[in-house]
This record gives structure tokens, sequence and C-alpha cells, in this order.
């Protein structure tokens, strides 16, 4: 998203990749949901979440990233039906949050429901893999470059591989998803917190009930139309950091379903699955802006909401690198600051 924004401002980005093609990491999940996390006071992280979700929206029907439009967030669990029914006595805009009957909600999701929720209908269900590789279509890449070690010297950055390759860049983003914590050590940064967990997608065969599934559904966890011939069923949190695909991660999936989606699921023994690792900061607000007197910067601790946060802050991040106009608020953009624990530490 970093690379897409500098393009756009006329600049050509240079994105480095481990992997051997984009999107191998938590990007790289068949399907994924761009929502709003919408709080009751709809505090500065409730609304970074909706000003981030109008451009991702954007963004994925633009690139034809779009599978399905909407998401209803179902009354599931007792506590999701407790905060949903607070919005229900407040005053949101319907193409936001539109409160749904059972009747009304399955009605919008072409399936019985056990349940009524909330329409997202600026949400969207979409391909990750394909919305990354439009965001760094206009990029310069080296593929397969595992970084070893990160130097400044007076004319630049110097990017070692672990195969002997070396880049020279006078401007760097460290944009490592769950892997930006080693990148700031090799970089010399510190005061940055990170949590590490690692989350299990589901990949379920197409359910004959849910054959119709017009749109995304979250309850806590989330469930996708089908999709050559899979649902989409996640994700789990599991903070020891386990990267093996687990019947028993299948199962928690599945069992965080409402009782009556959760009986129409075929053993979980027939699930596959996709297991990835995701960053958050200890506040749940991402990390983005300078870290190095307006040299270097980074983008990460985007948690479990990525594909929503992360085209509106690549963006900003990449008008904030140029010294150009930004469209996010100054109280948004501070809820950012990546220094804003030590900020906070130096008030005690």
């Amino acid at each position: 998203s970093v690379a897409a924004g500098l393009a756009a401002r006329g600049v050509t980005p240079y994105i480095i990749d481990a992997s051997d093609h984009l999107a191998s990491a938590a990007s790289g999940n068949r399907l994924g949901l761009q929502s709003p996390r919408i709080t009751v006071d709809h505090n500065p992280l409730s609304r970074l979440s909706v000003d981030c979700l109008s451009y991702a929206v954007w963004c994925s029907d633009c690139s034809g990233s779009t599978l399905q439009p909407g998401v209803i967030s179902l009354d599931w669990p007792s506590r999701e039906a407790i905060r949903q029914d607070k919005f229900r006595t407040q005053f949101w805009p319907a193409d936001l949050i539109m409160p749904l009957d059972r009747s009304a909600a399955s009605s919008t999701a072409g399936v019985e429901l056990p349940l009524g929720g909330m329409l997202h209908q600026w949400a969207r269900v979409i391909e990750p893999s394909k919305l990354t590789n439009a965001l760094a279509a206009s990029a310069s890449m080296q593929m397969r470059f595992i970084v070893e070690d990160i130097r400044r010297m007076d004319d630049g950055f110097y990017i070692f591989a672990a195969d002997g390759r070396e880049l020279t860049f006078n401007r760097l983003v460290l944009a490592g998803g769950a892997d930006i914590g080693r990148l700031l050590r090799l970089a010399d940064i510190v005061g940055l917190p990170m949590d590490i967990t690692s989350g299990q997608v589901s990949q379920v065969p197409a359910v004959r009930a849910l054959t119709n599934l017009a749109t995304g559904l979250s309850f806590g966890g989330y469930l996708t139309p089908t999709y050559n011939g899979f649902h989409e069923l996640g994700a789990s949190f599991d903070r020891a950091v386990n990267d093996v695909v687990t019947d028993l991660a299948n199962q928690q999936n599945r069992n965080r379903l409402p009782t009556a989606l959760a009986a129409l699921m075929p053993e979980s023994n027939r699930f596959k699955a996709r297991v990835s690792r995701r960053a958050s900061s200890p506040d749940r607000a991402p990390i983005v802006g300078s870290i190095d007197n307006n040299e270097l910067y980074v983008i990460g601790a985007l948690g479990a909401r990525g594909l929503t946060f992360g085209p509106l802050l690549g963006d900003m991040l990449a008008a904030h690198i140029l010294n150009m106009p930004m469209t996010l608020d100054r109280q948004l953009w501070q809820l950012l600051d990546p220094f804003r624990f030590r900020l906070r530490a130096s008030r005690l």
C-alpha cells in the first residue's frame, strides 16, 4: 500500500520481499474480510477503522479484488449481542450499520440464519492476494531477499541479504508484517513493543445449506461465501505462535460459529487450513510513521485487520514521506505514533 501511494505521487517504489511471490504471509489467505470495528463510544480507533474502510473498499472494488459486498455481524456470541443492542439505541448512518432481525438477515445473506445482526453494507469479502498485487503493480521488486542486516551509512541504508546481495536506499520503510520486530532490531530501533500471534484459517468444503451465501458473516470469527469449492472459516488466535496446521484449531474455528451454523459444518478432519502470523501493538492501534529523522519509516502492527487498515495507512505514510498533504486528521495520525508507548511511560 505504501508502494501504491508513492507511485500515485510520481515516485517509483522498490519492494524487497523474502518470498518468491507477494502475499505469501497473512495476505496469502484465499479470502478475507474488510470490515469496520466500531465501538459504542466511537473512540479514535473506531473512527480510524471507519476512515480506513472506505478507502480499502475503493481499492478492492477498483482492482477487481471484491468477491462479495456486505458483511453481517451476527448477534453472537452474547458479548457481541450486548454490544450490538447498544448500537440499536444510537444513531448511525444506515450504510455503515443497519440493524437486521433474523428474517431480514436471512434475506440479505441469501441463506437461513439463526439470528439477526448488523449489516455493514460497505464491508467486503475480498481476495487478498489480488489486492496486494494490484497495489504493488507499479513497483520494482527484489524477491527471495532475506534481510540479514541493515546498516545506516552517511550515504543511506545498506540492506544485506543472506545470499550476499546488497542494496542501497536513501529512505527505507520497514513493513515486514509479523517479521517487523526482527527488522526493527536489525535497524537498531527499540521502544516499539509488538505482540505476535498465529492464526489458522480453516478451508471448509462447500456446505449445501450455505450454497447461496451472498455476504460475509462475522461472529467473533468469520465465514465467507464458497469460492472454488471452499468456505473460509477463521481465525484462531494462538499466543504460542504455533505455525503448524492442527485439527484442534479447525475444531475451535467451527465451535466459534453460532450453534445452528456449526451443526451444518462437516467434520473438522475434512477441512484444509493455512496458518500465518500477525503482529499487533499493546493498545491494538497500528504503528505508522517516521522512526529515525524522516529517513527510516515503519508501518506495522495491523493485527487481524490489515486488509482494512493497510490501504489507507500506507497511502498516508507515502504522503508523509513526501511531505505532501494528508487526509487523515491529526488526532488519528497521532494515535499511530510509533513511539507513543515511550511517551506515555515518560509521563508516569
